[in-house]
């Protein structure tokens, strides 16, 4: 459907925190052992949101290149910890979207694995890991070319919303009291 393919392109331009921070590890191998604290800003006003990393690969590529630890923000004021396996043969695609699984044709997790093979690629090359600014900046030439092909109508919007799930509900006397089950 058109919604799919819109949400499709969006998320061809998307990179994860998570996926950031081990582009920015001098050499890969050096996340092997190590914590990482994932964040989310709350939307409104100062705090952060339940930030666990994503089931879409970020997860698997954390786990295949050795991070020890996961630590995110709970959304209330906490942190929790996840511990992980380092399991360096793990075939990320293969458990993501290469698979037959719900993630087949994910293209958050397609672009994770492409940035750390591209990450290894430039290690086996002998260059300098990209920049801070050269990974922002190339999300935001990706972004900016979606946006240039998407129509005007839809220019500025990043994912549309999902349609919510009708609920059987009993309405009040008064129109604004609604209880839902």
């Amino acid at each position: 459907s058109r919604v799919a393919a819109e949400v499709a392109e969006a998320s061809a331009a998307q990179r994860h925190a998570e996926i950031h921070c081990l582009l920015q590890l001098p050499r890969l191998e050096q996340a092997v052992g190590t914590e990482m604290l994932v964040v989310e800003l709350a939307d409104i006003g100062p705090g952060l949101r339940w930030a666990e990393p994503c089931s879409r690969g970020c997860m698997q590529l954390l786990i295949r290149h050795g991070v020890a630890a996961a630590r995110f923000t709970d959304g209330q004021g906490g942190l929790h910890e996840q511990r992980l396996r380092y399991k360096p043969e793990l075939d990320v695609p293969a458990a993501s979207y290469a698979g037959t699984g719900r993630l087949r044709g994910d293209m958050i997790s397609e672009r994770a694995c492409t940035d750390l093979d591209e990450k290894l690629q430039r290690e086996v090359d002998r260059r300098l890991p990209k920049t801070l600014e050269e990974i922002v900046q190339s999300g935001a030439v990706e972004a900016a070319a979606l946006r240039a092909r998407a129509p005007l109508a839809l220019r500025g919007r990043c994912l549309p919303l999902p349609r919510r799930k009708r609920r059987a509900c009993d309405v009040d006397e008064a129109p604004q009291l609604v209880a839902c089950r």
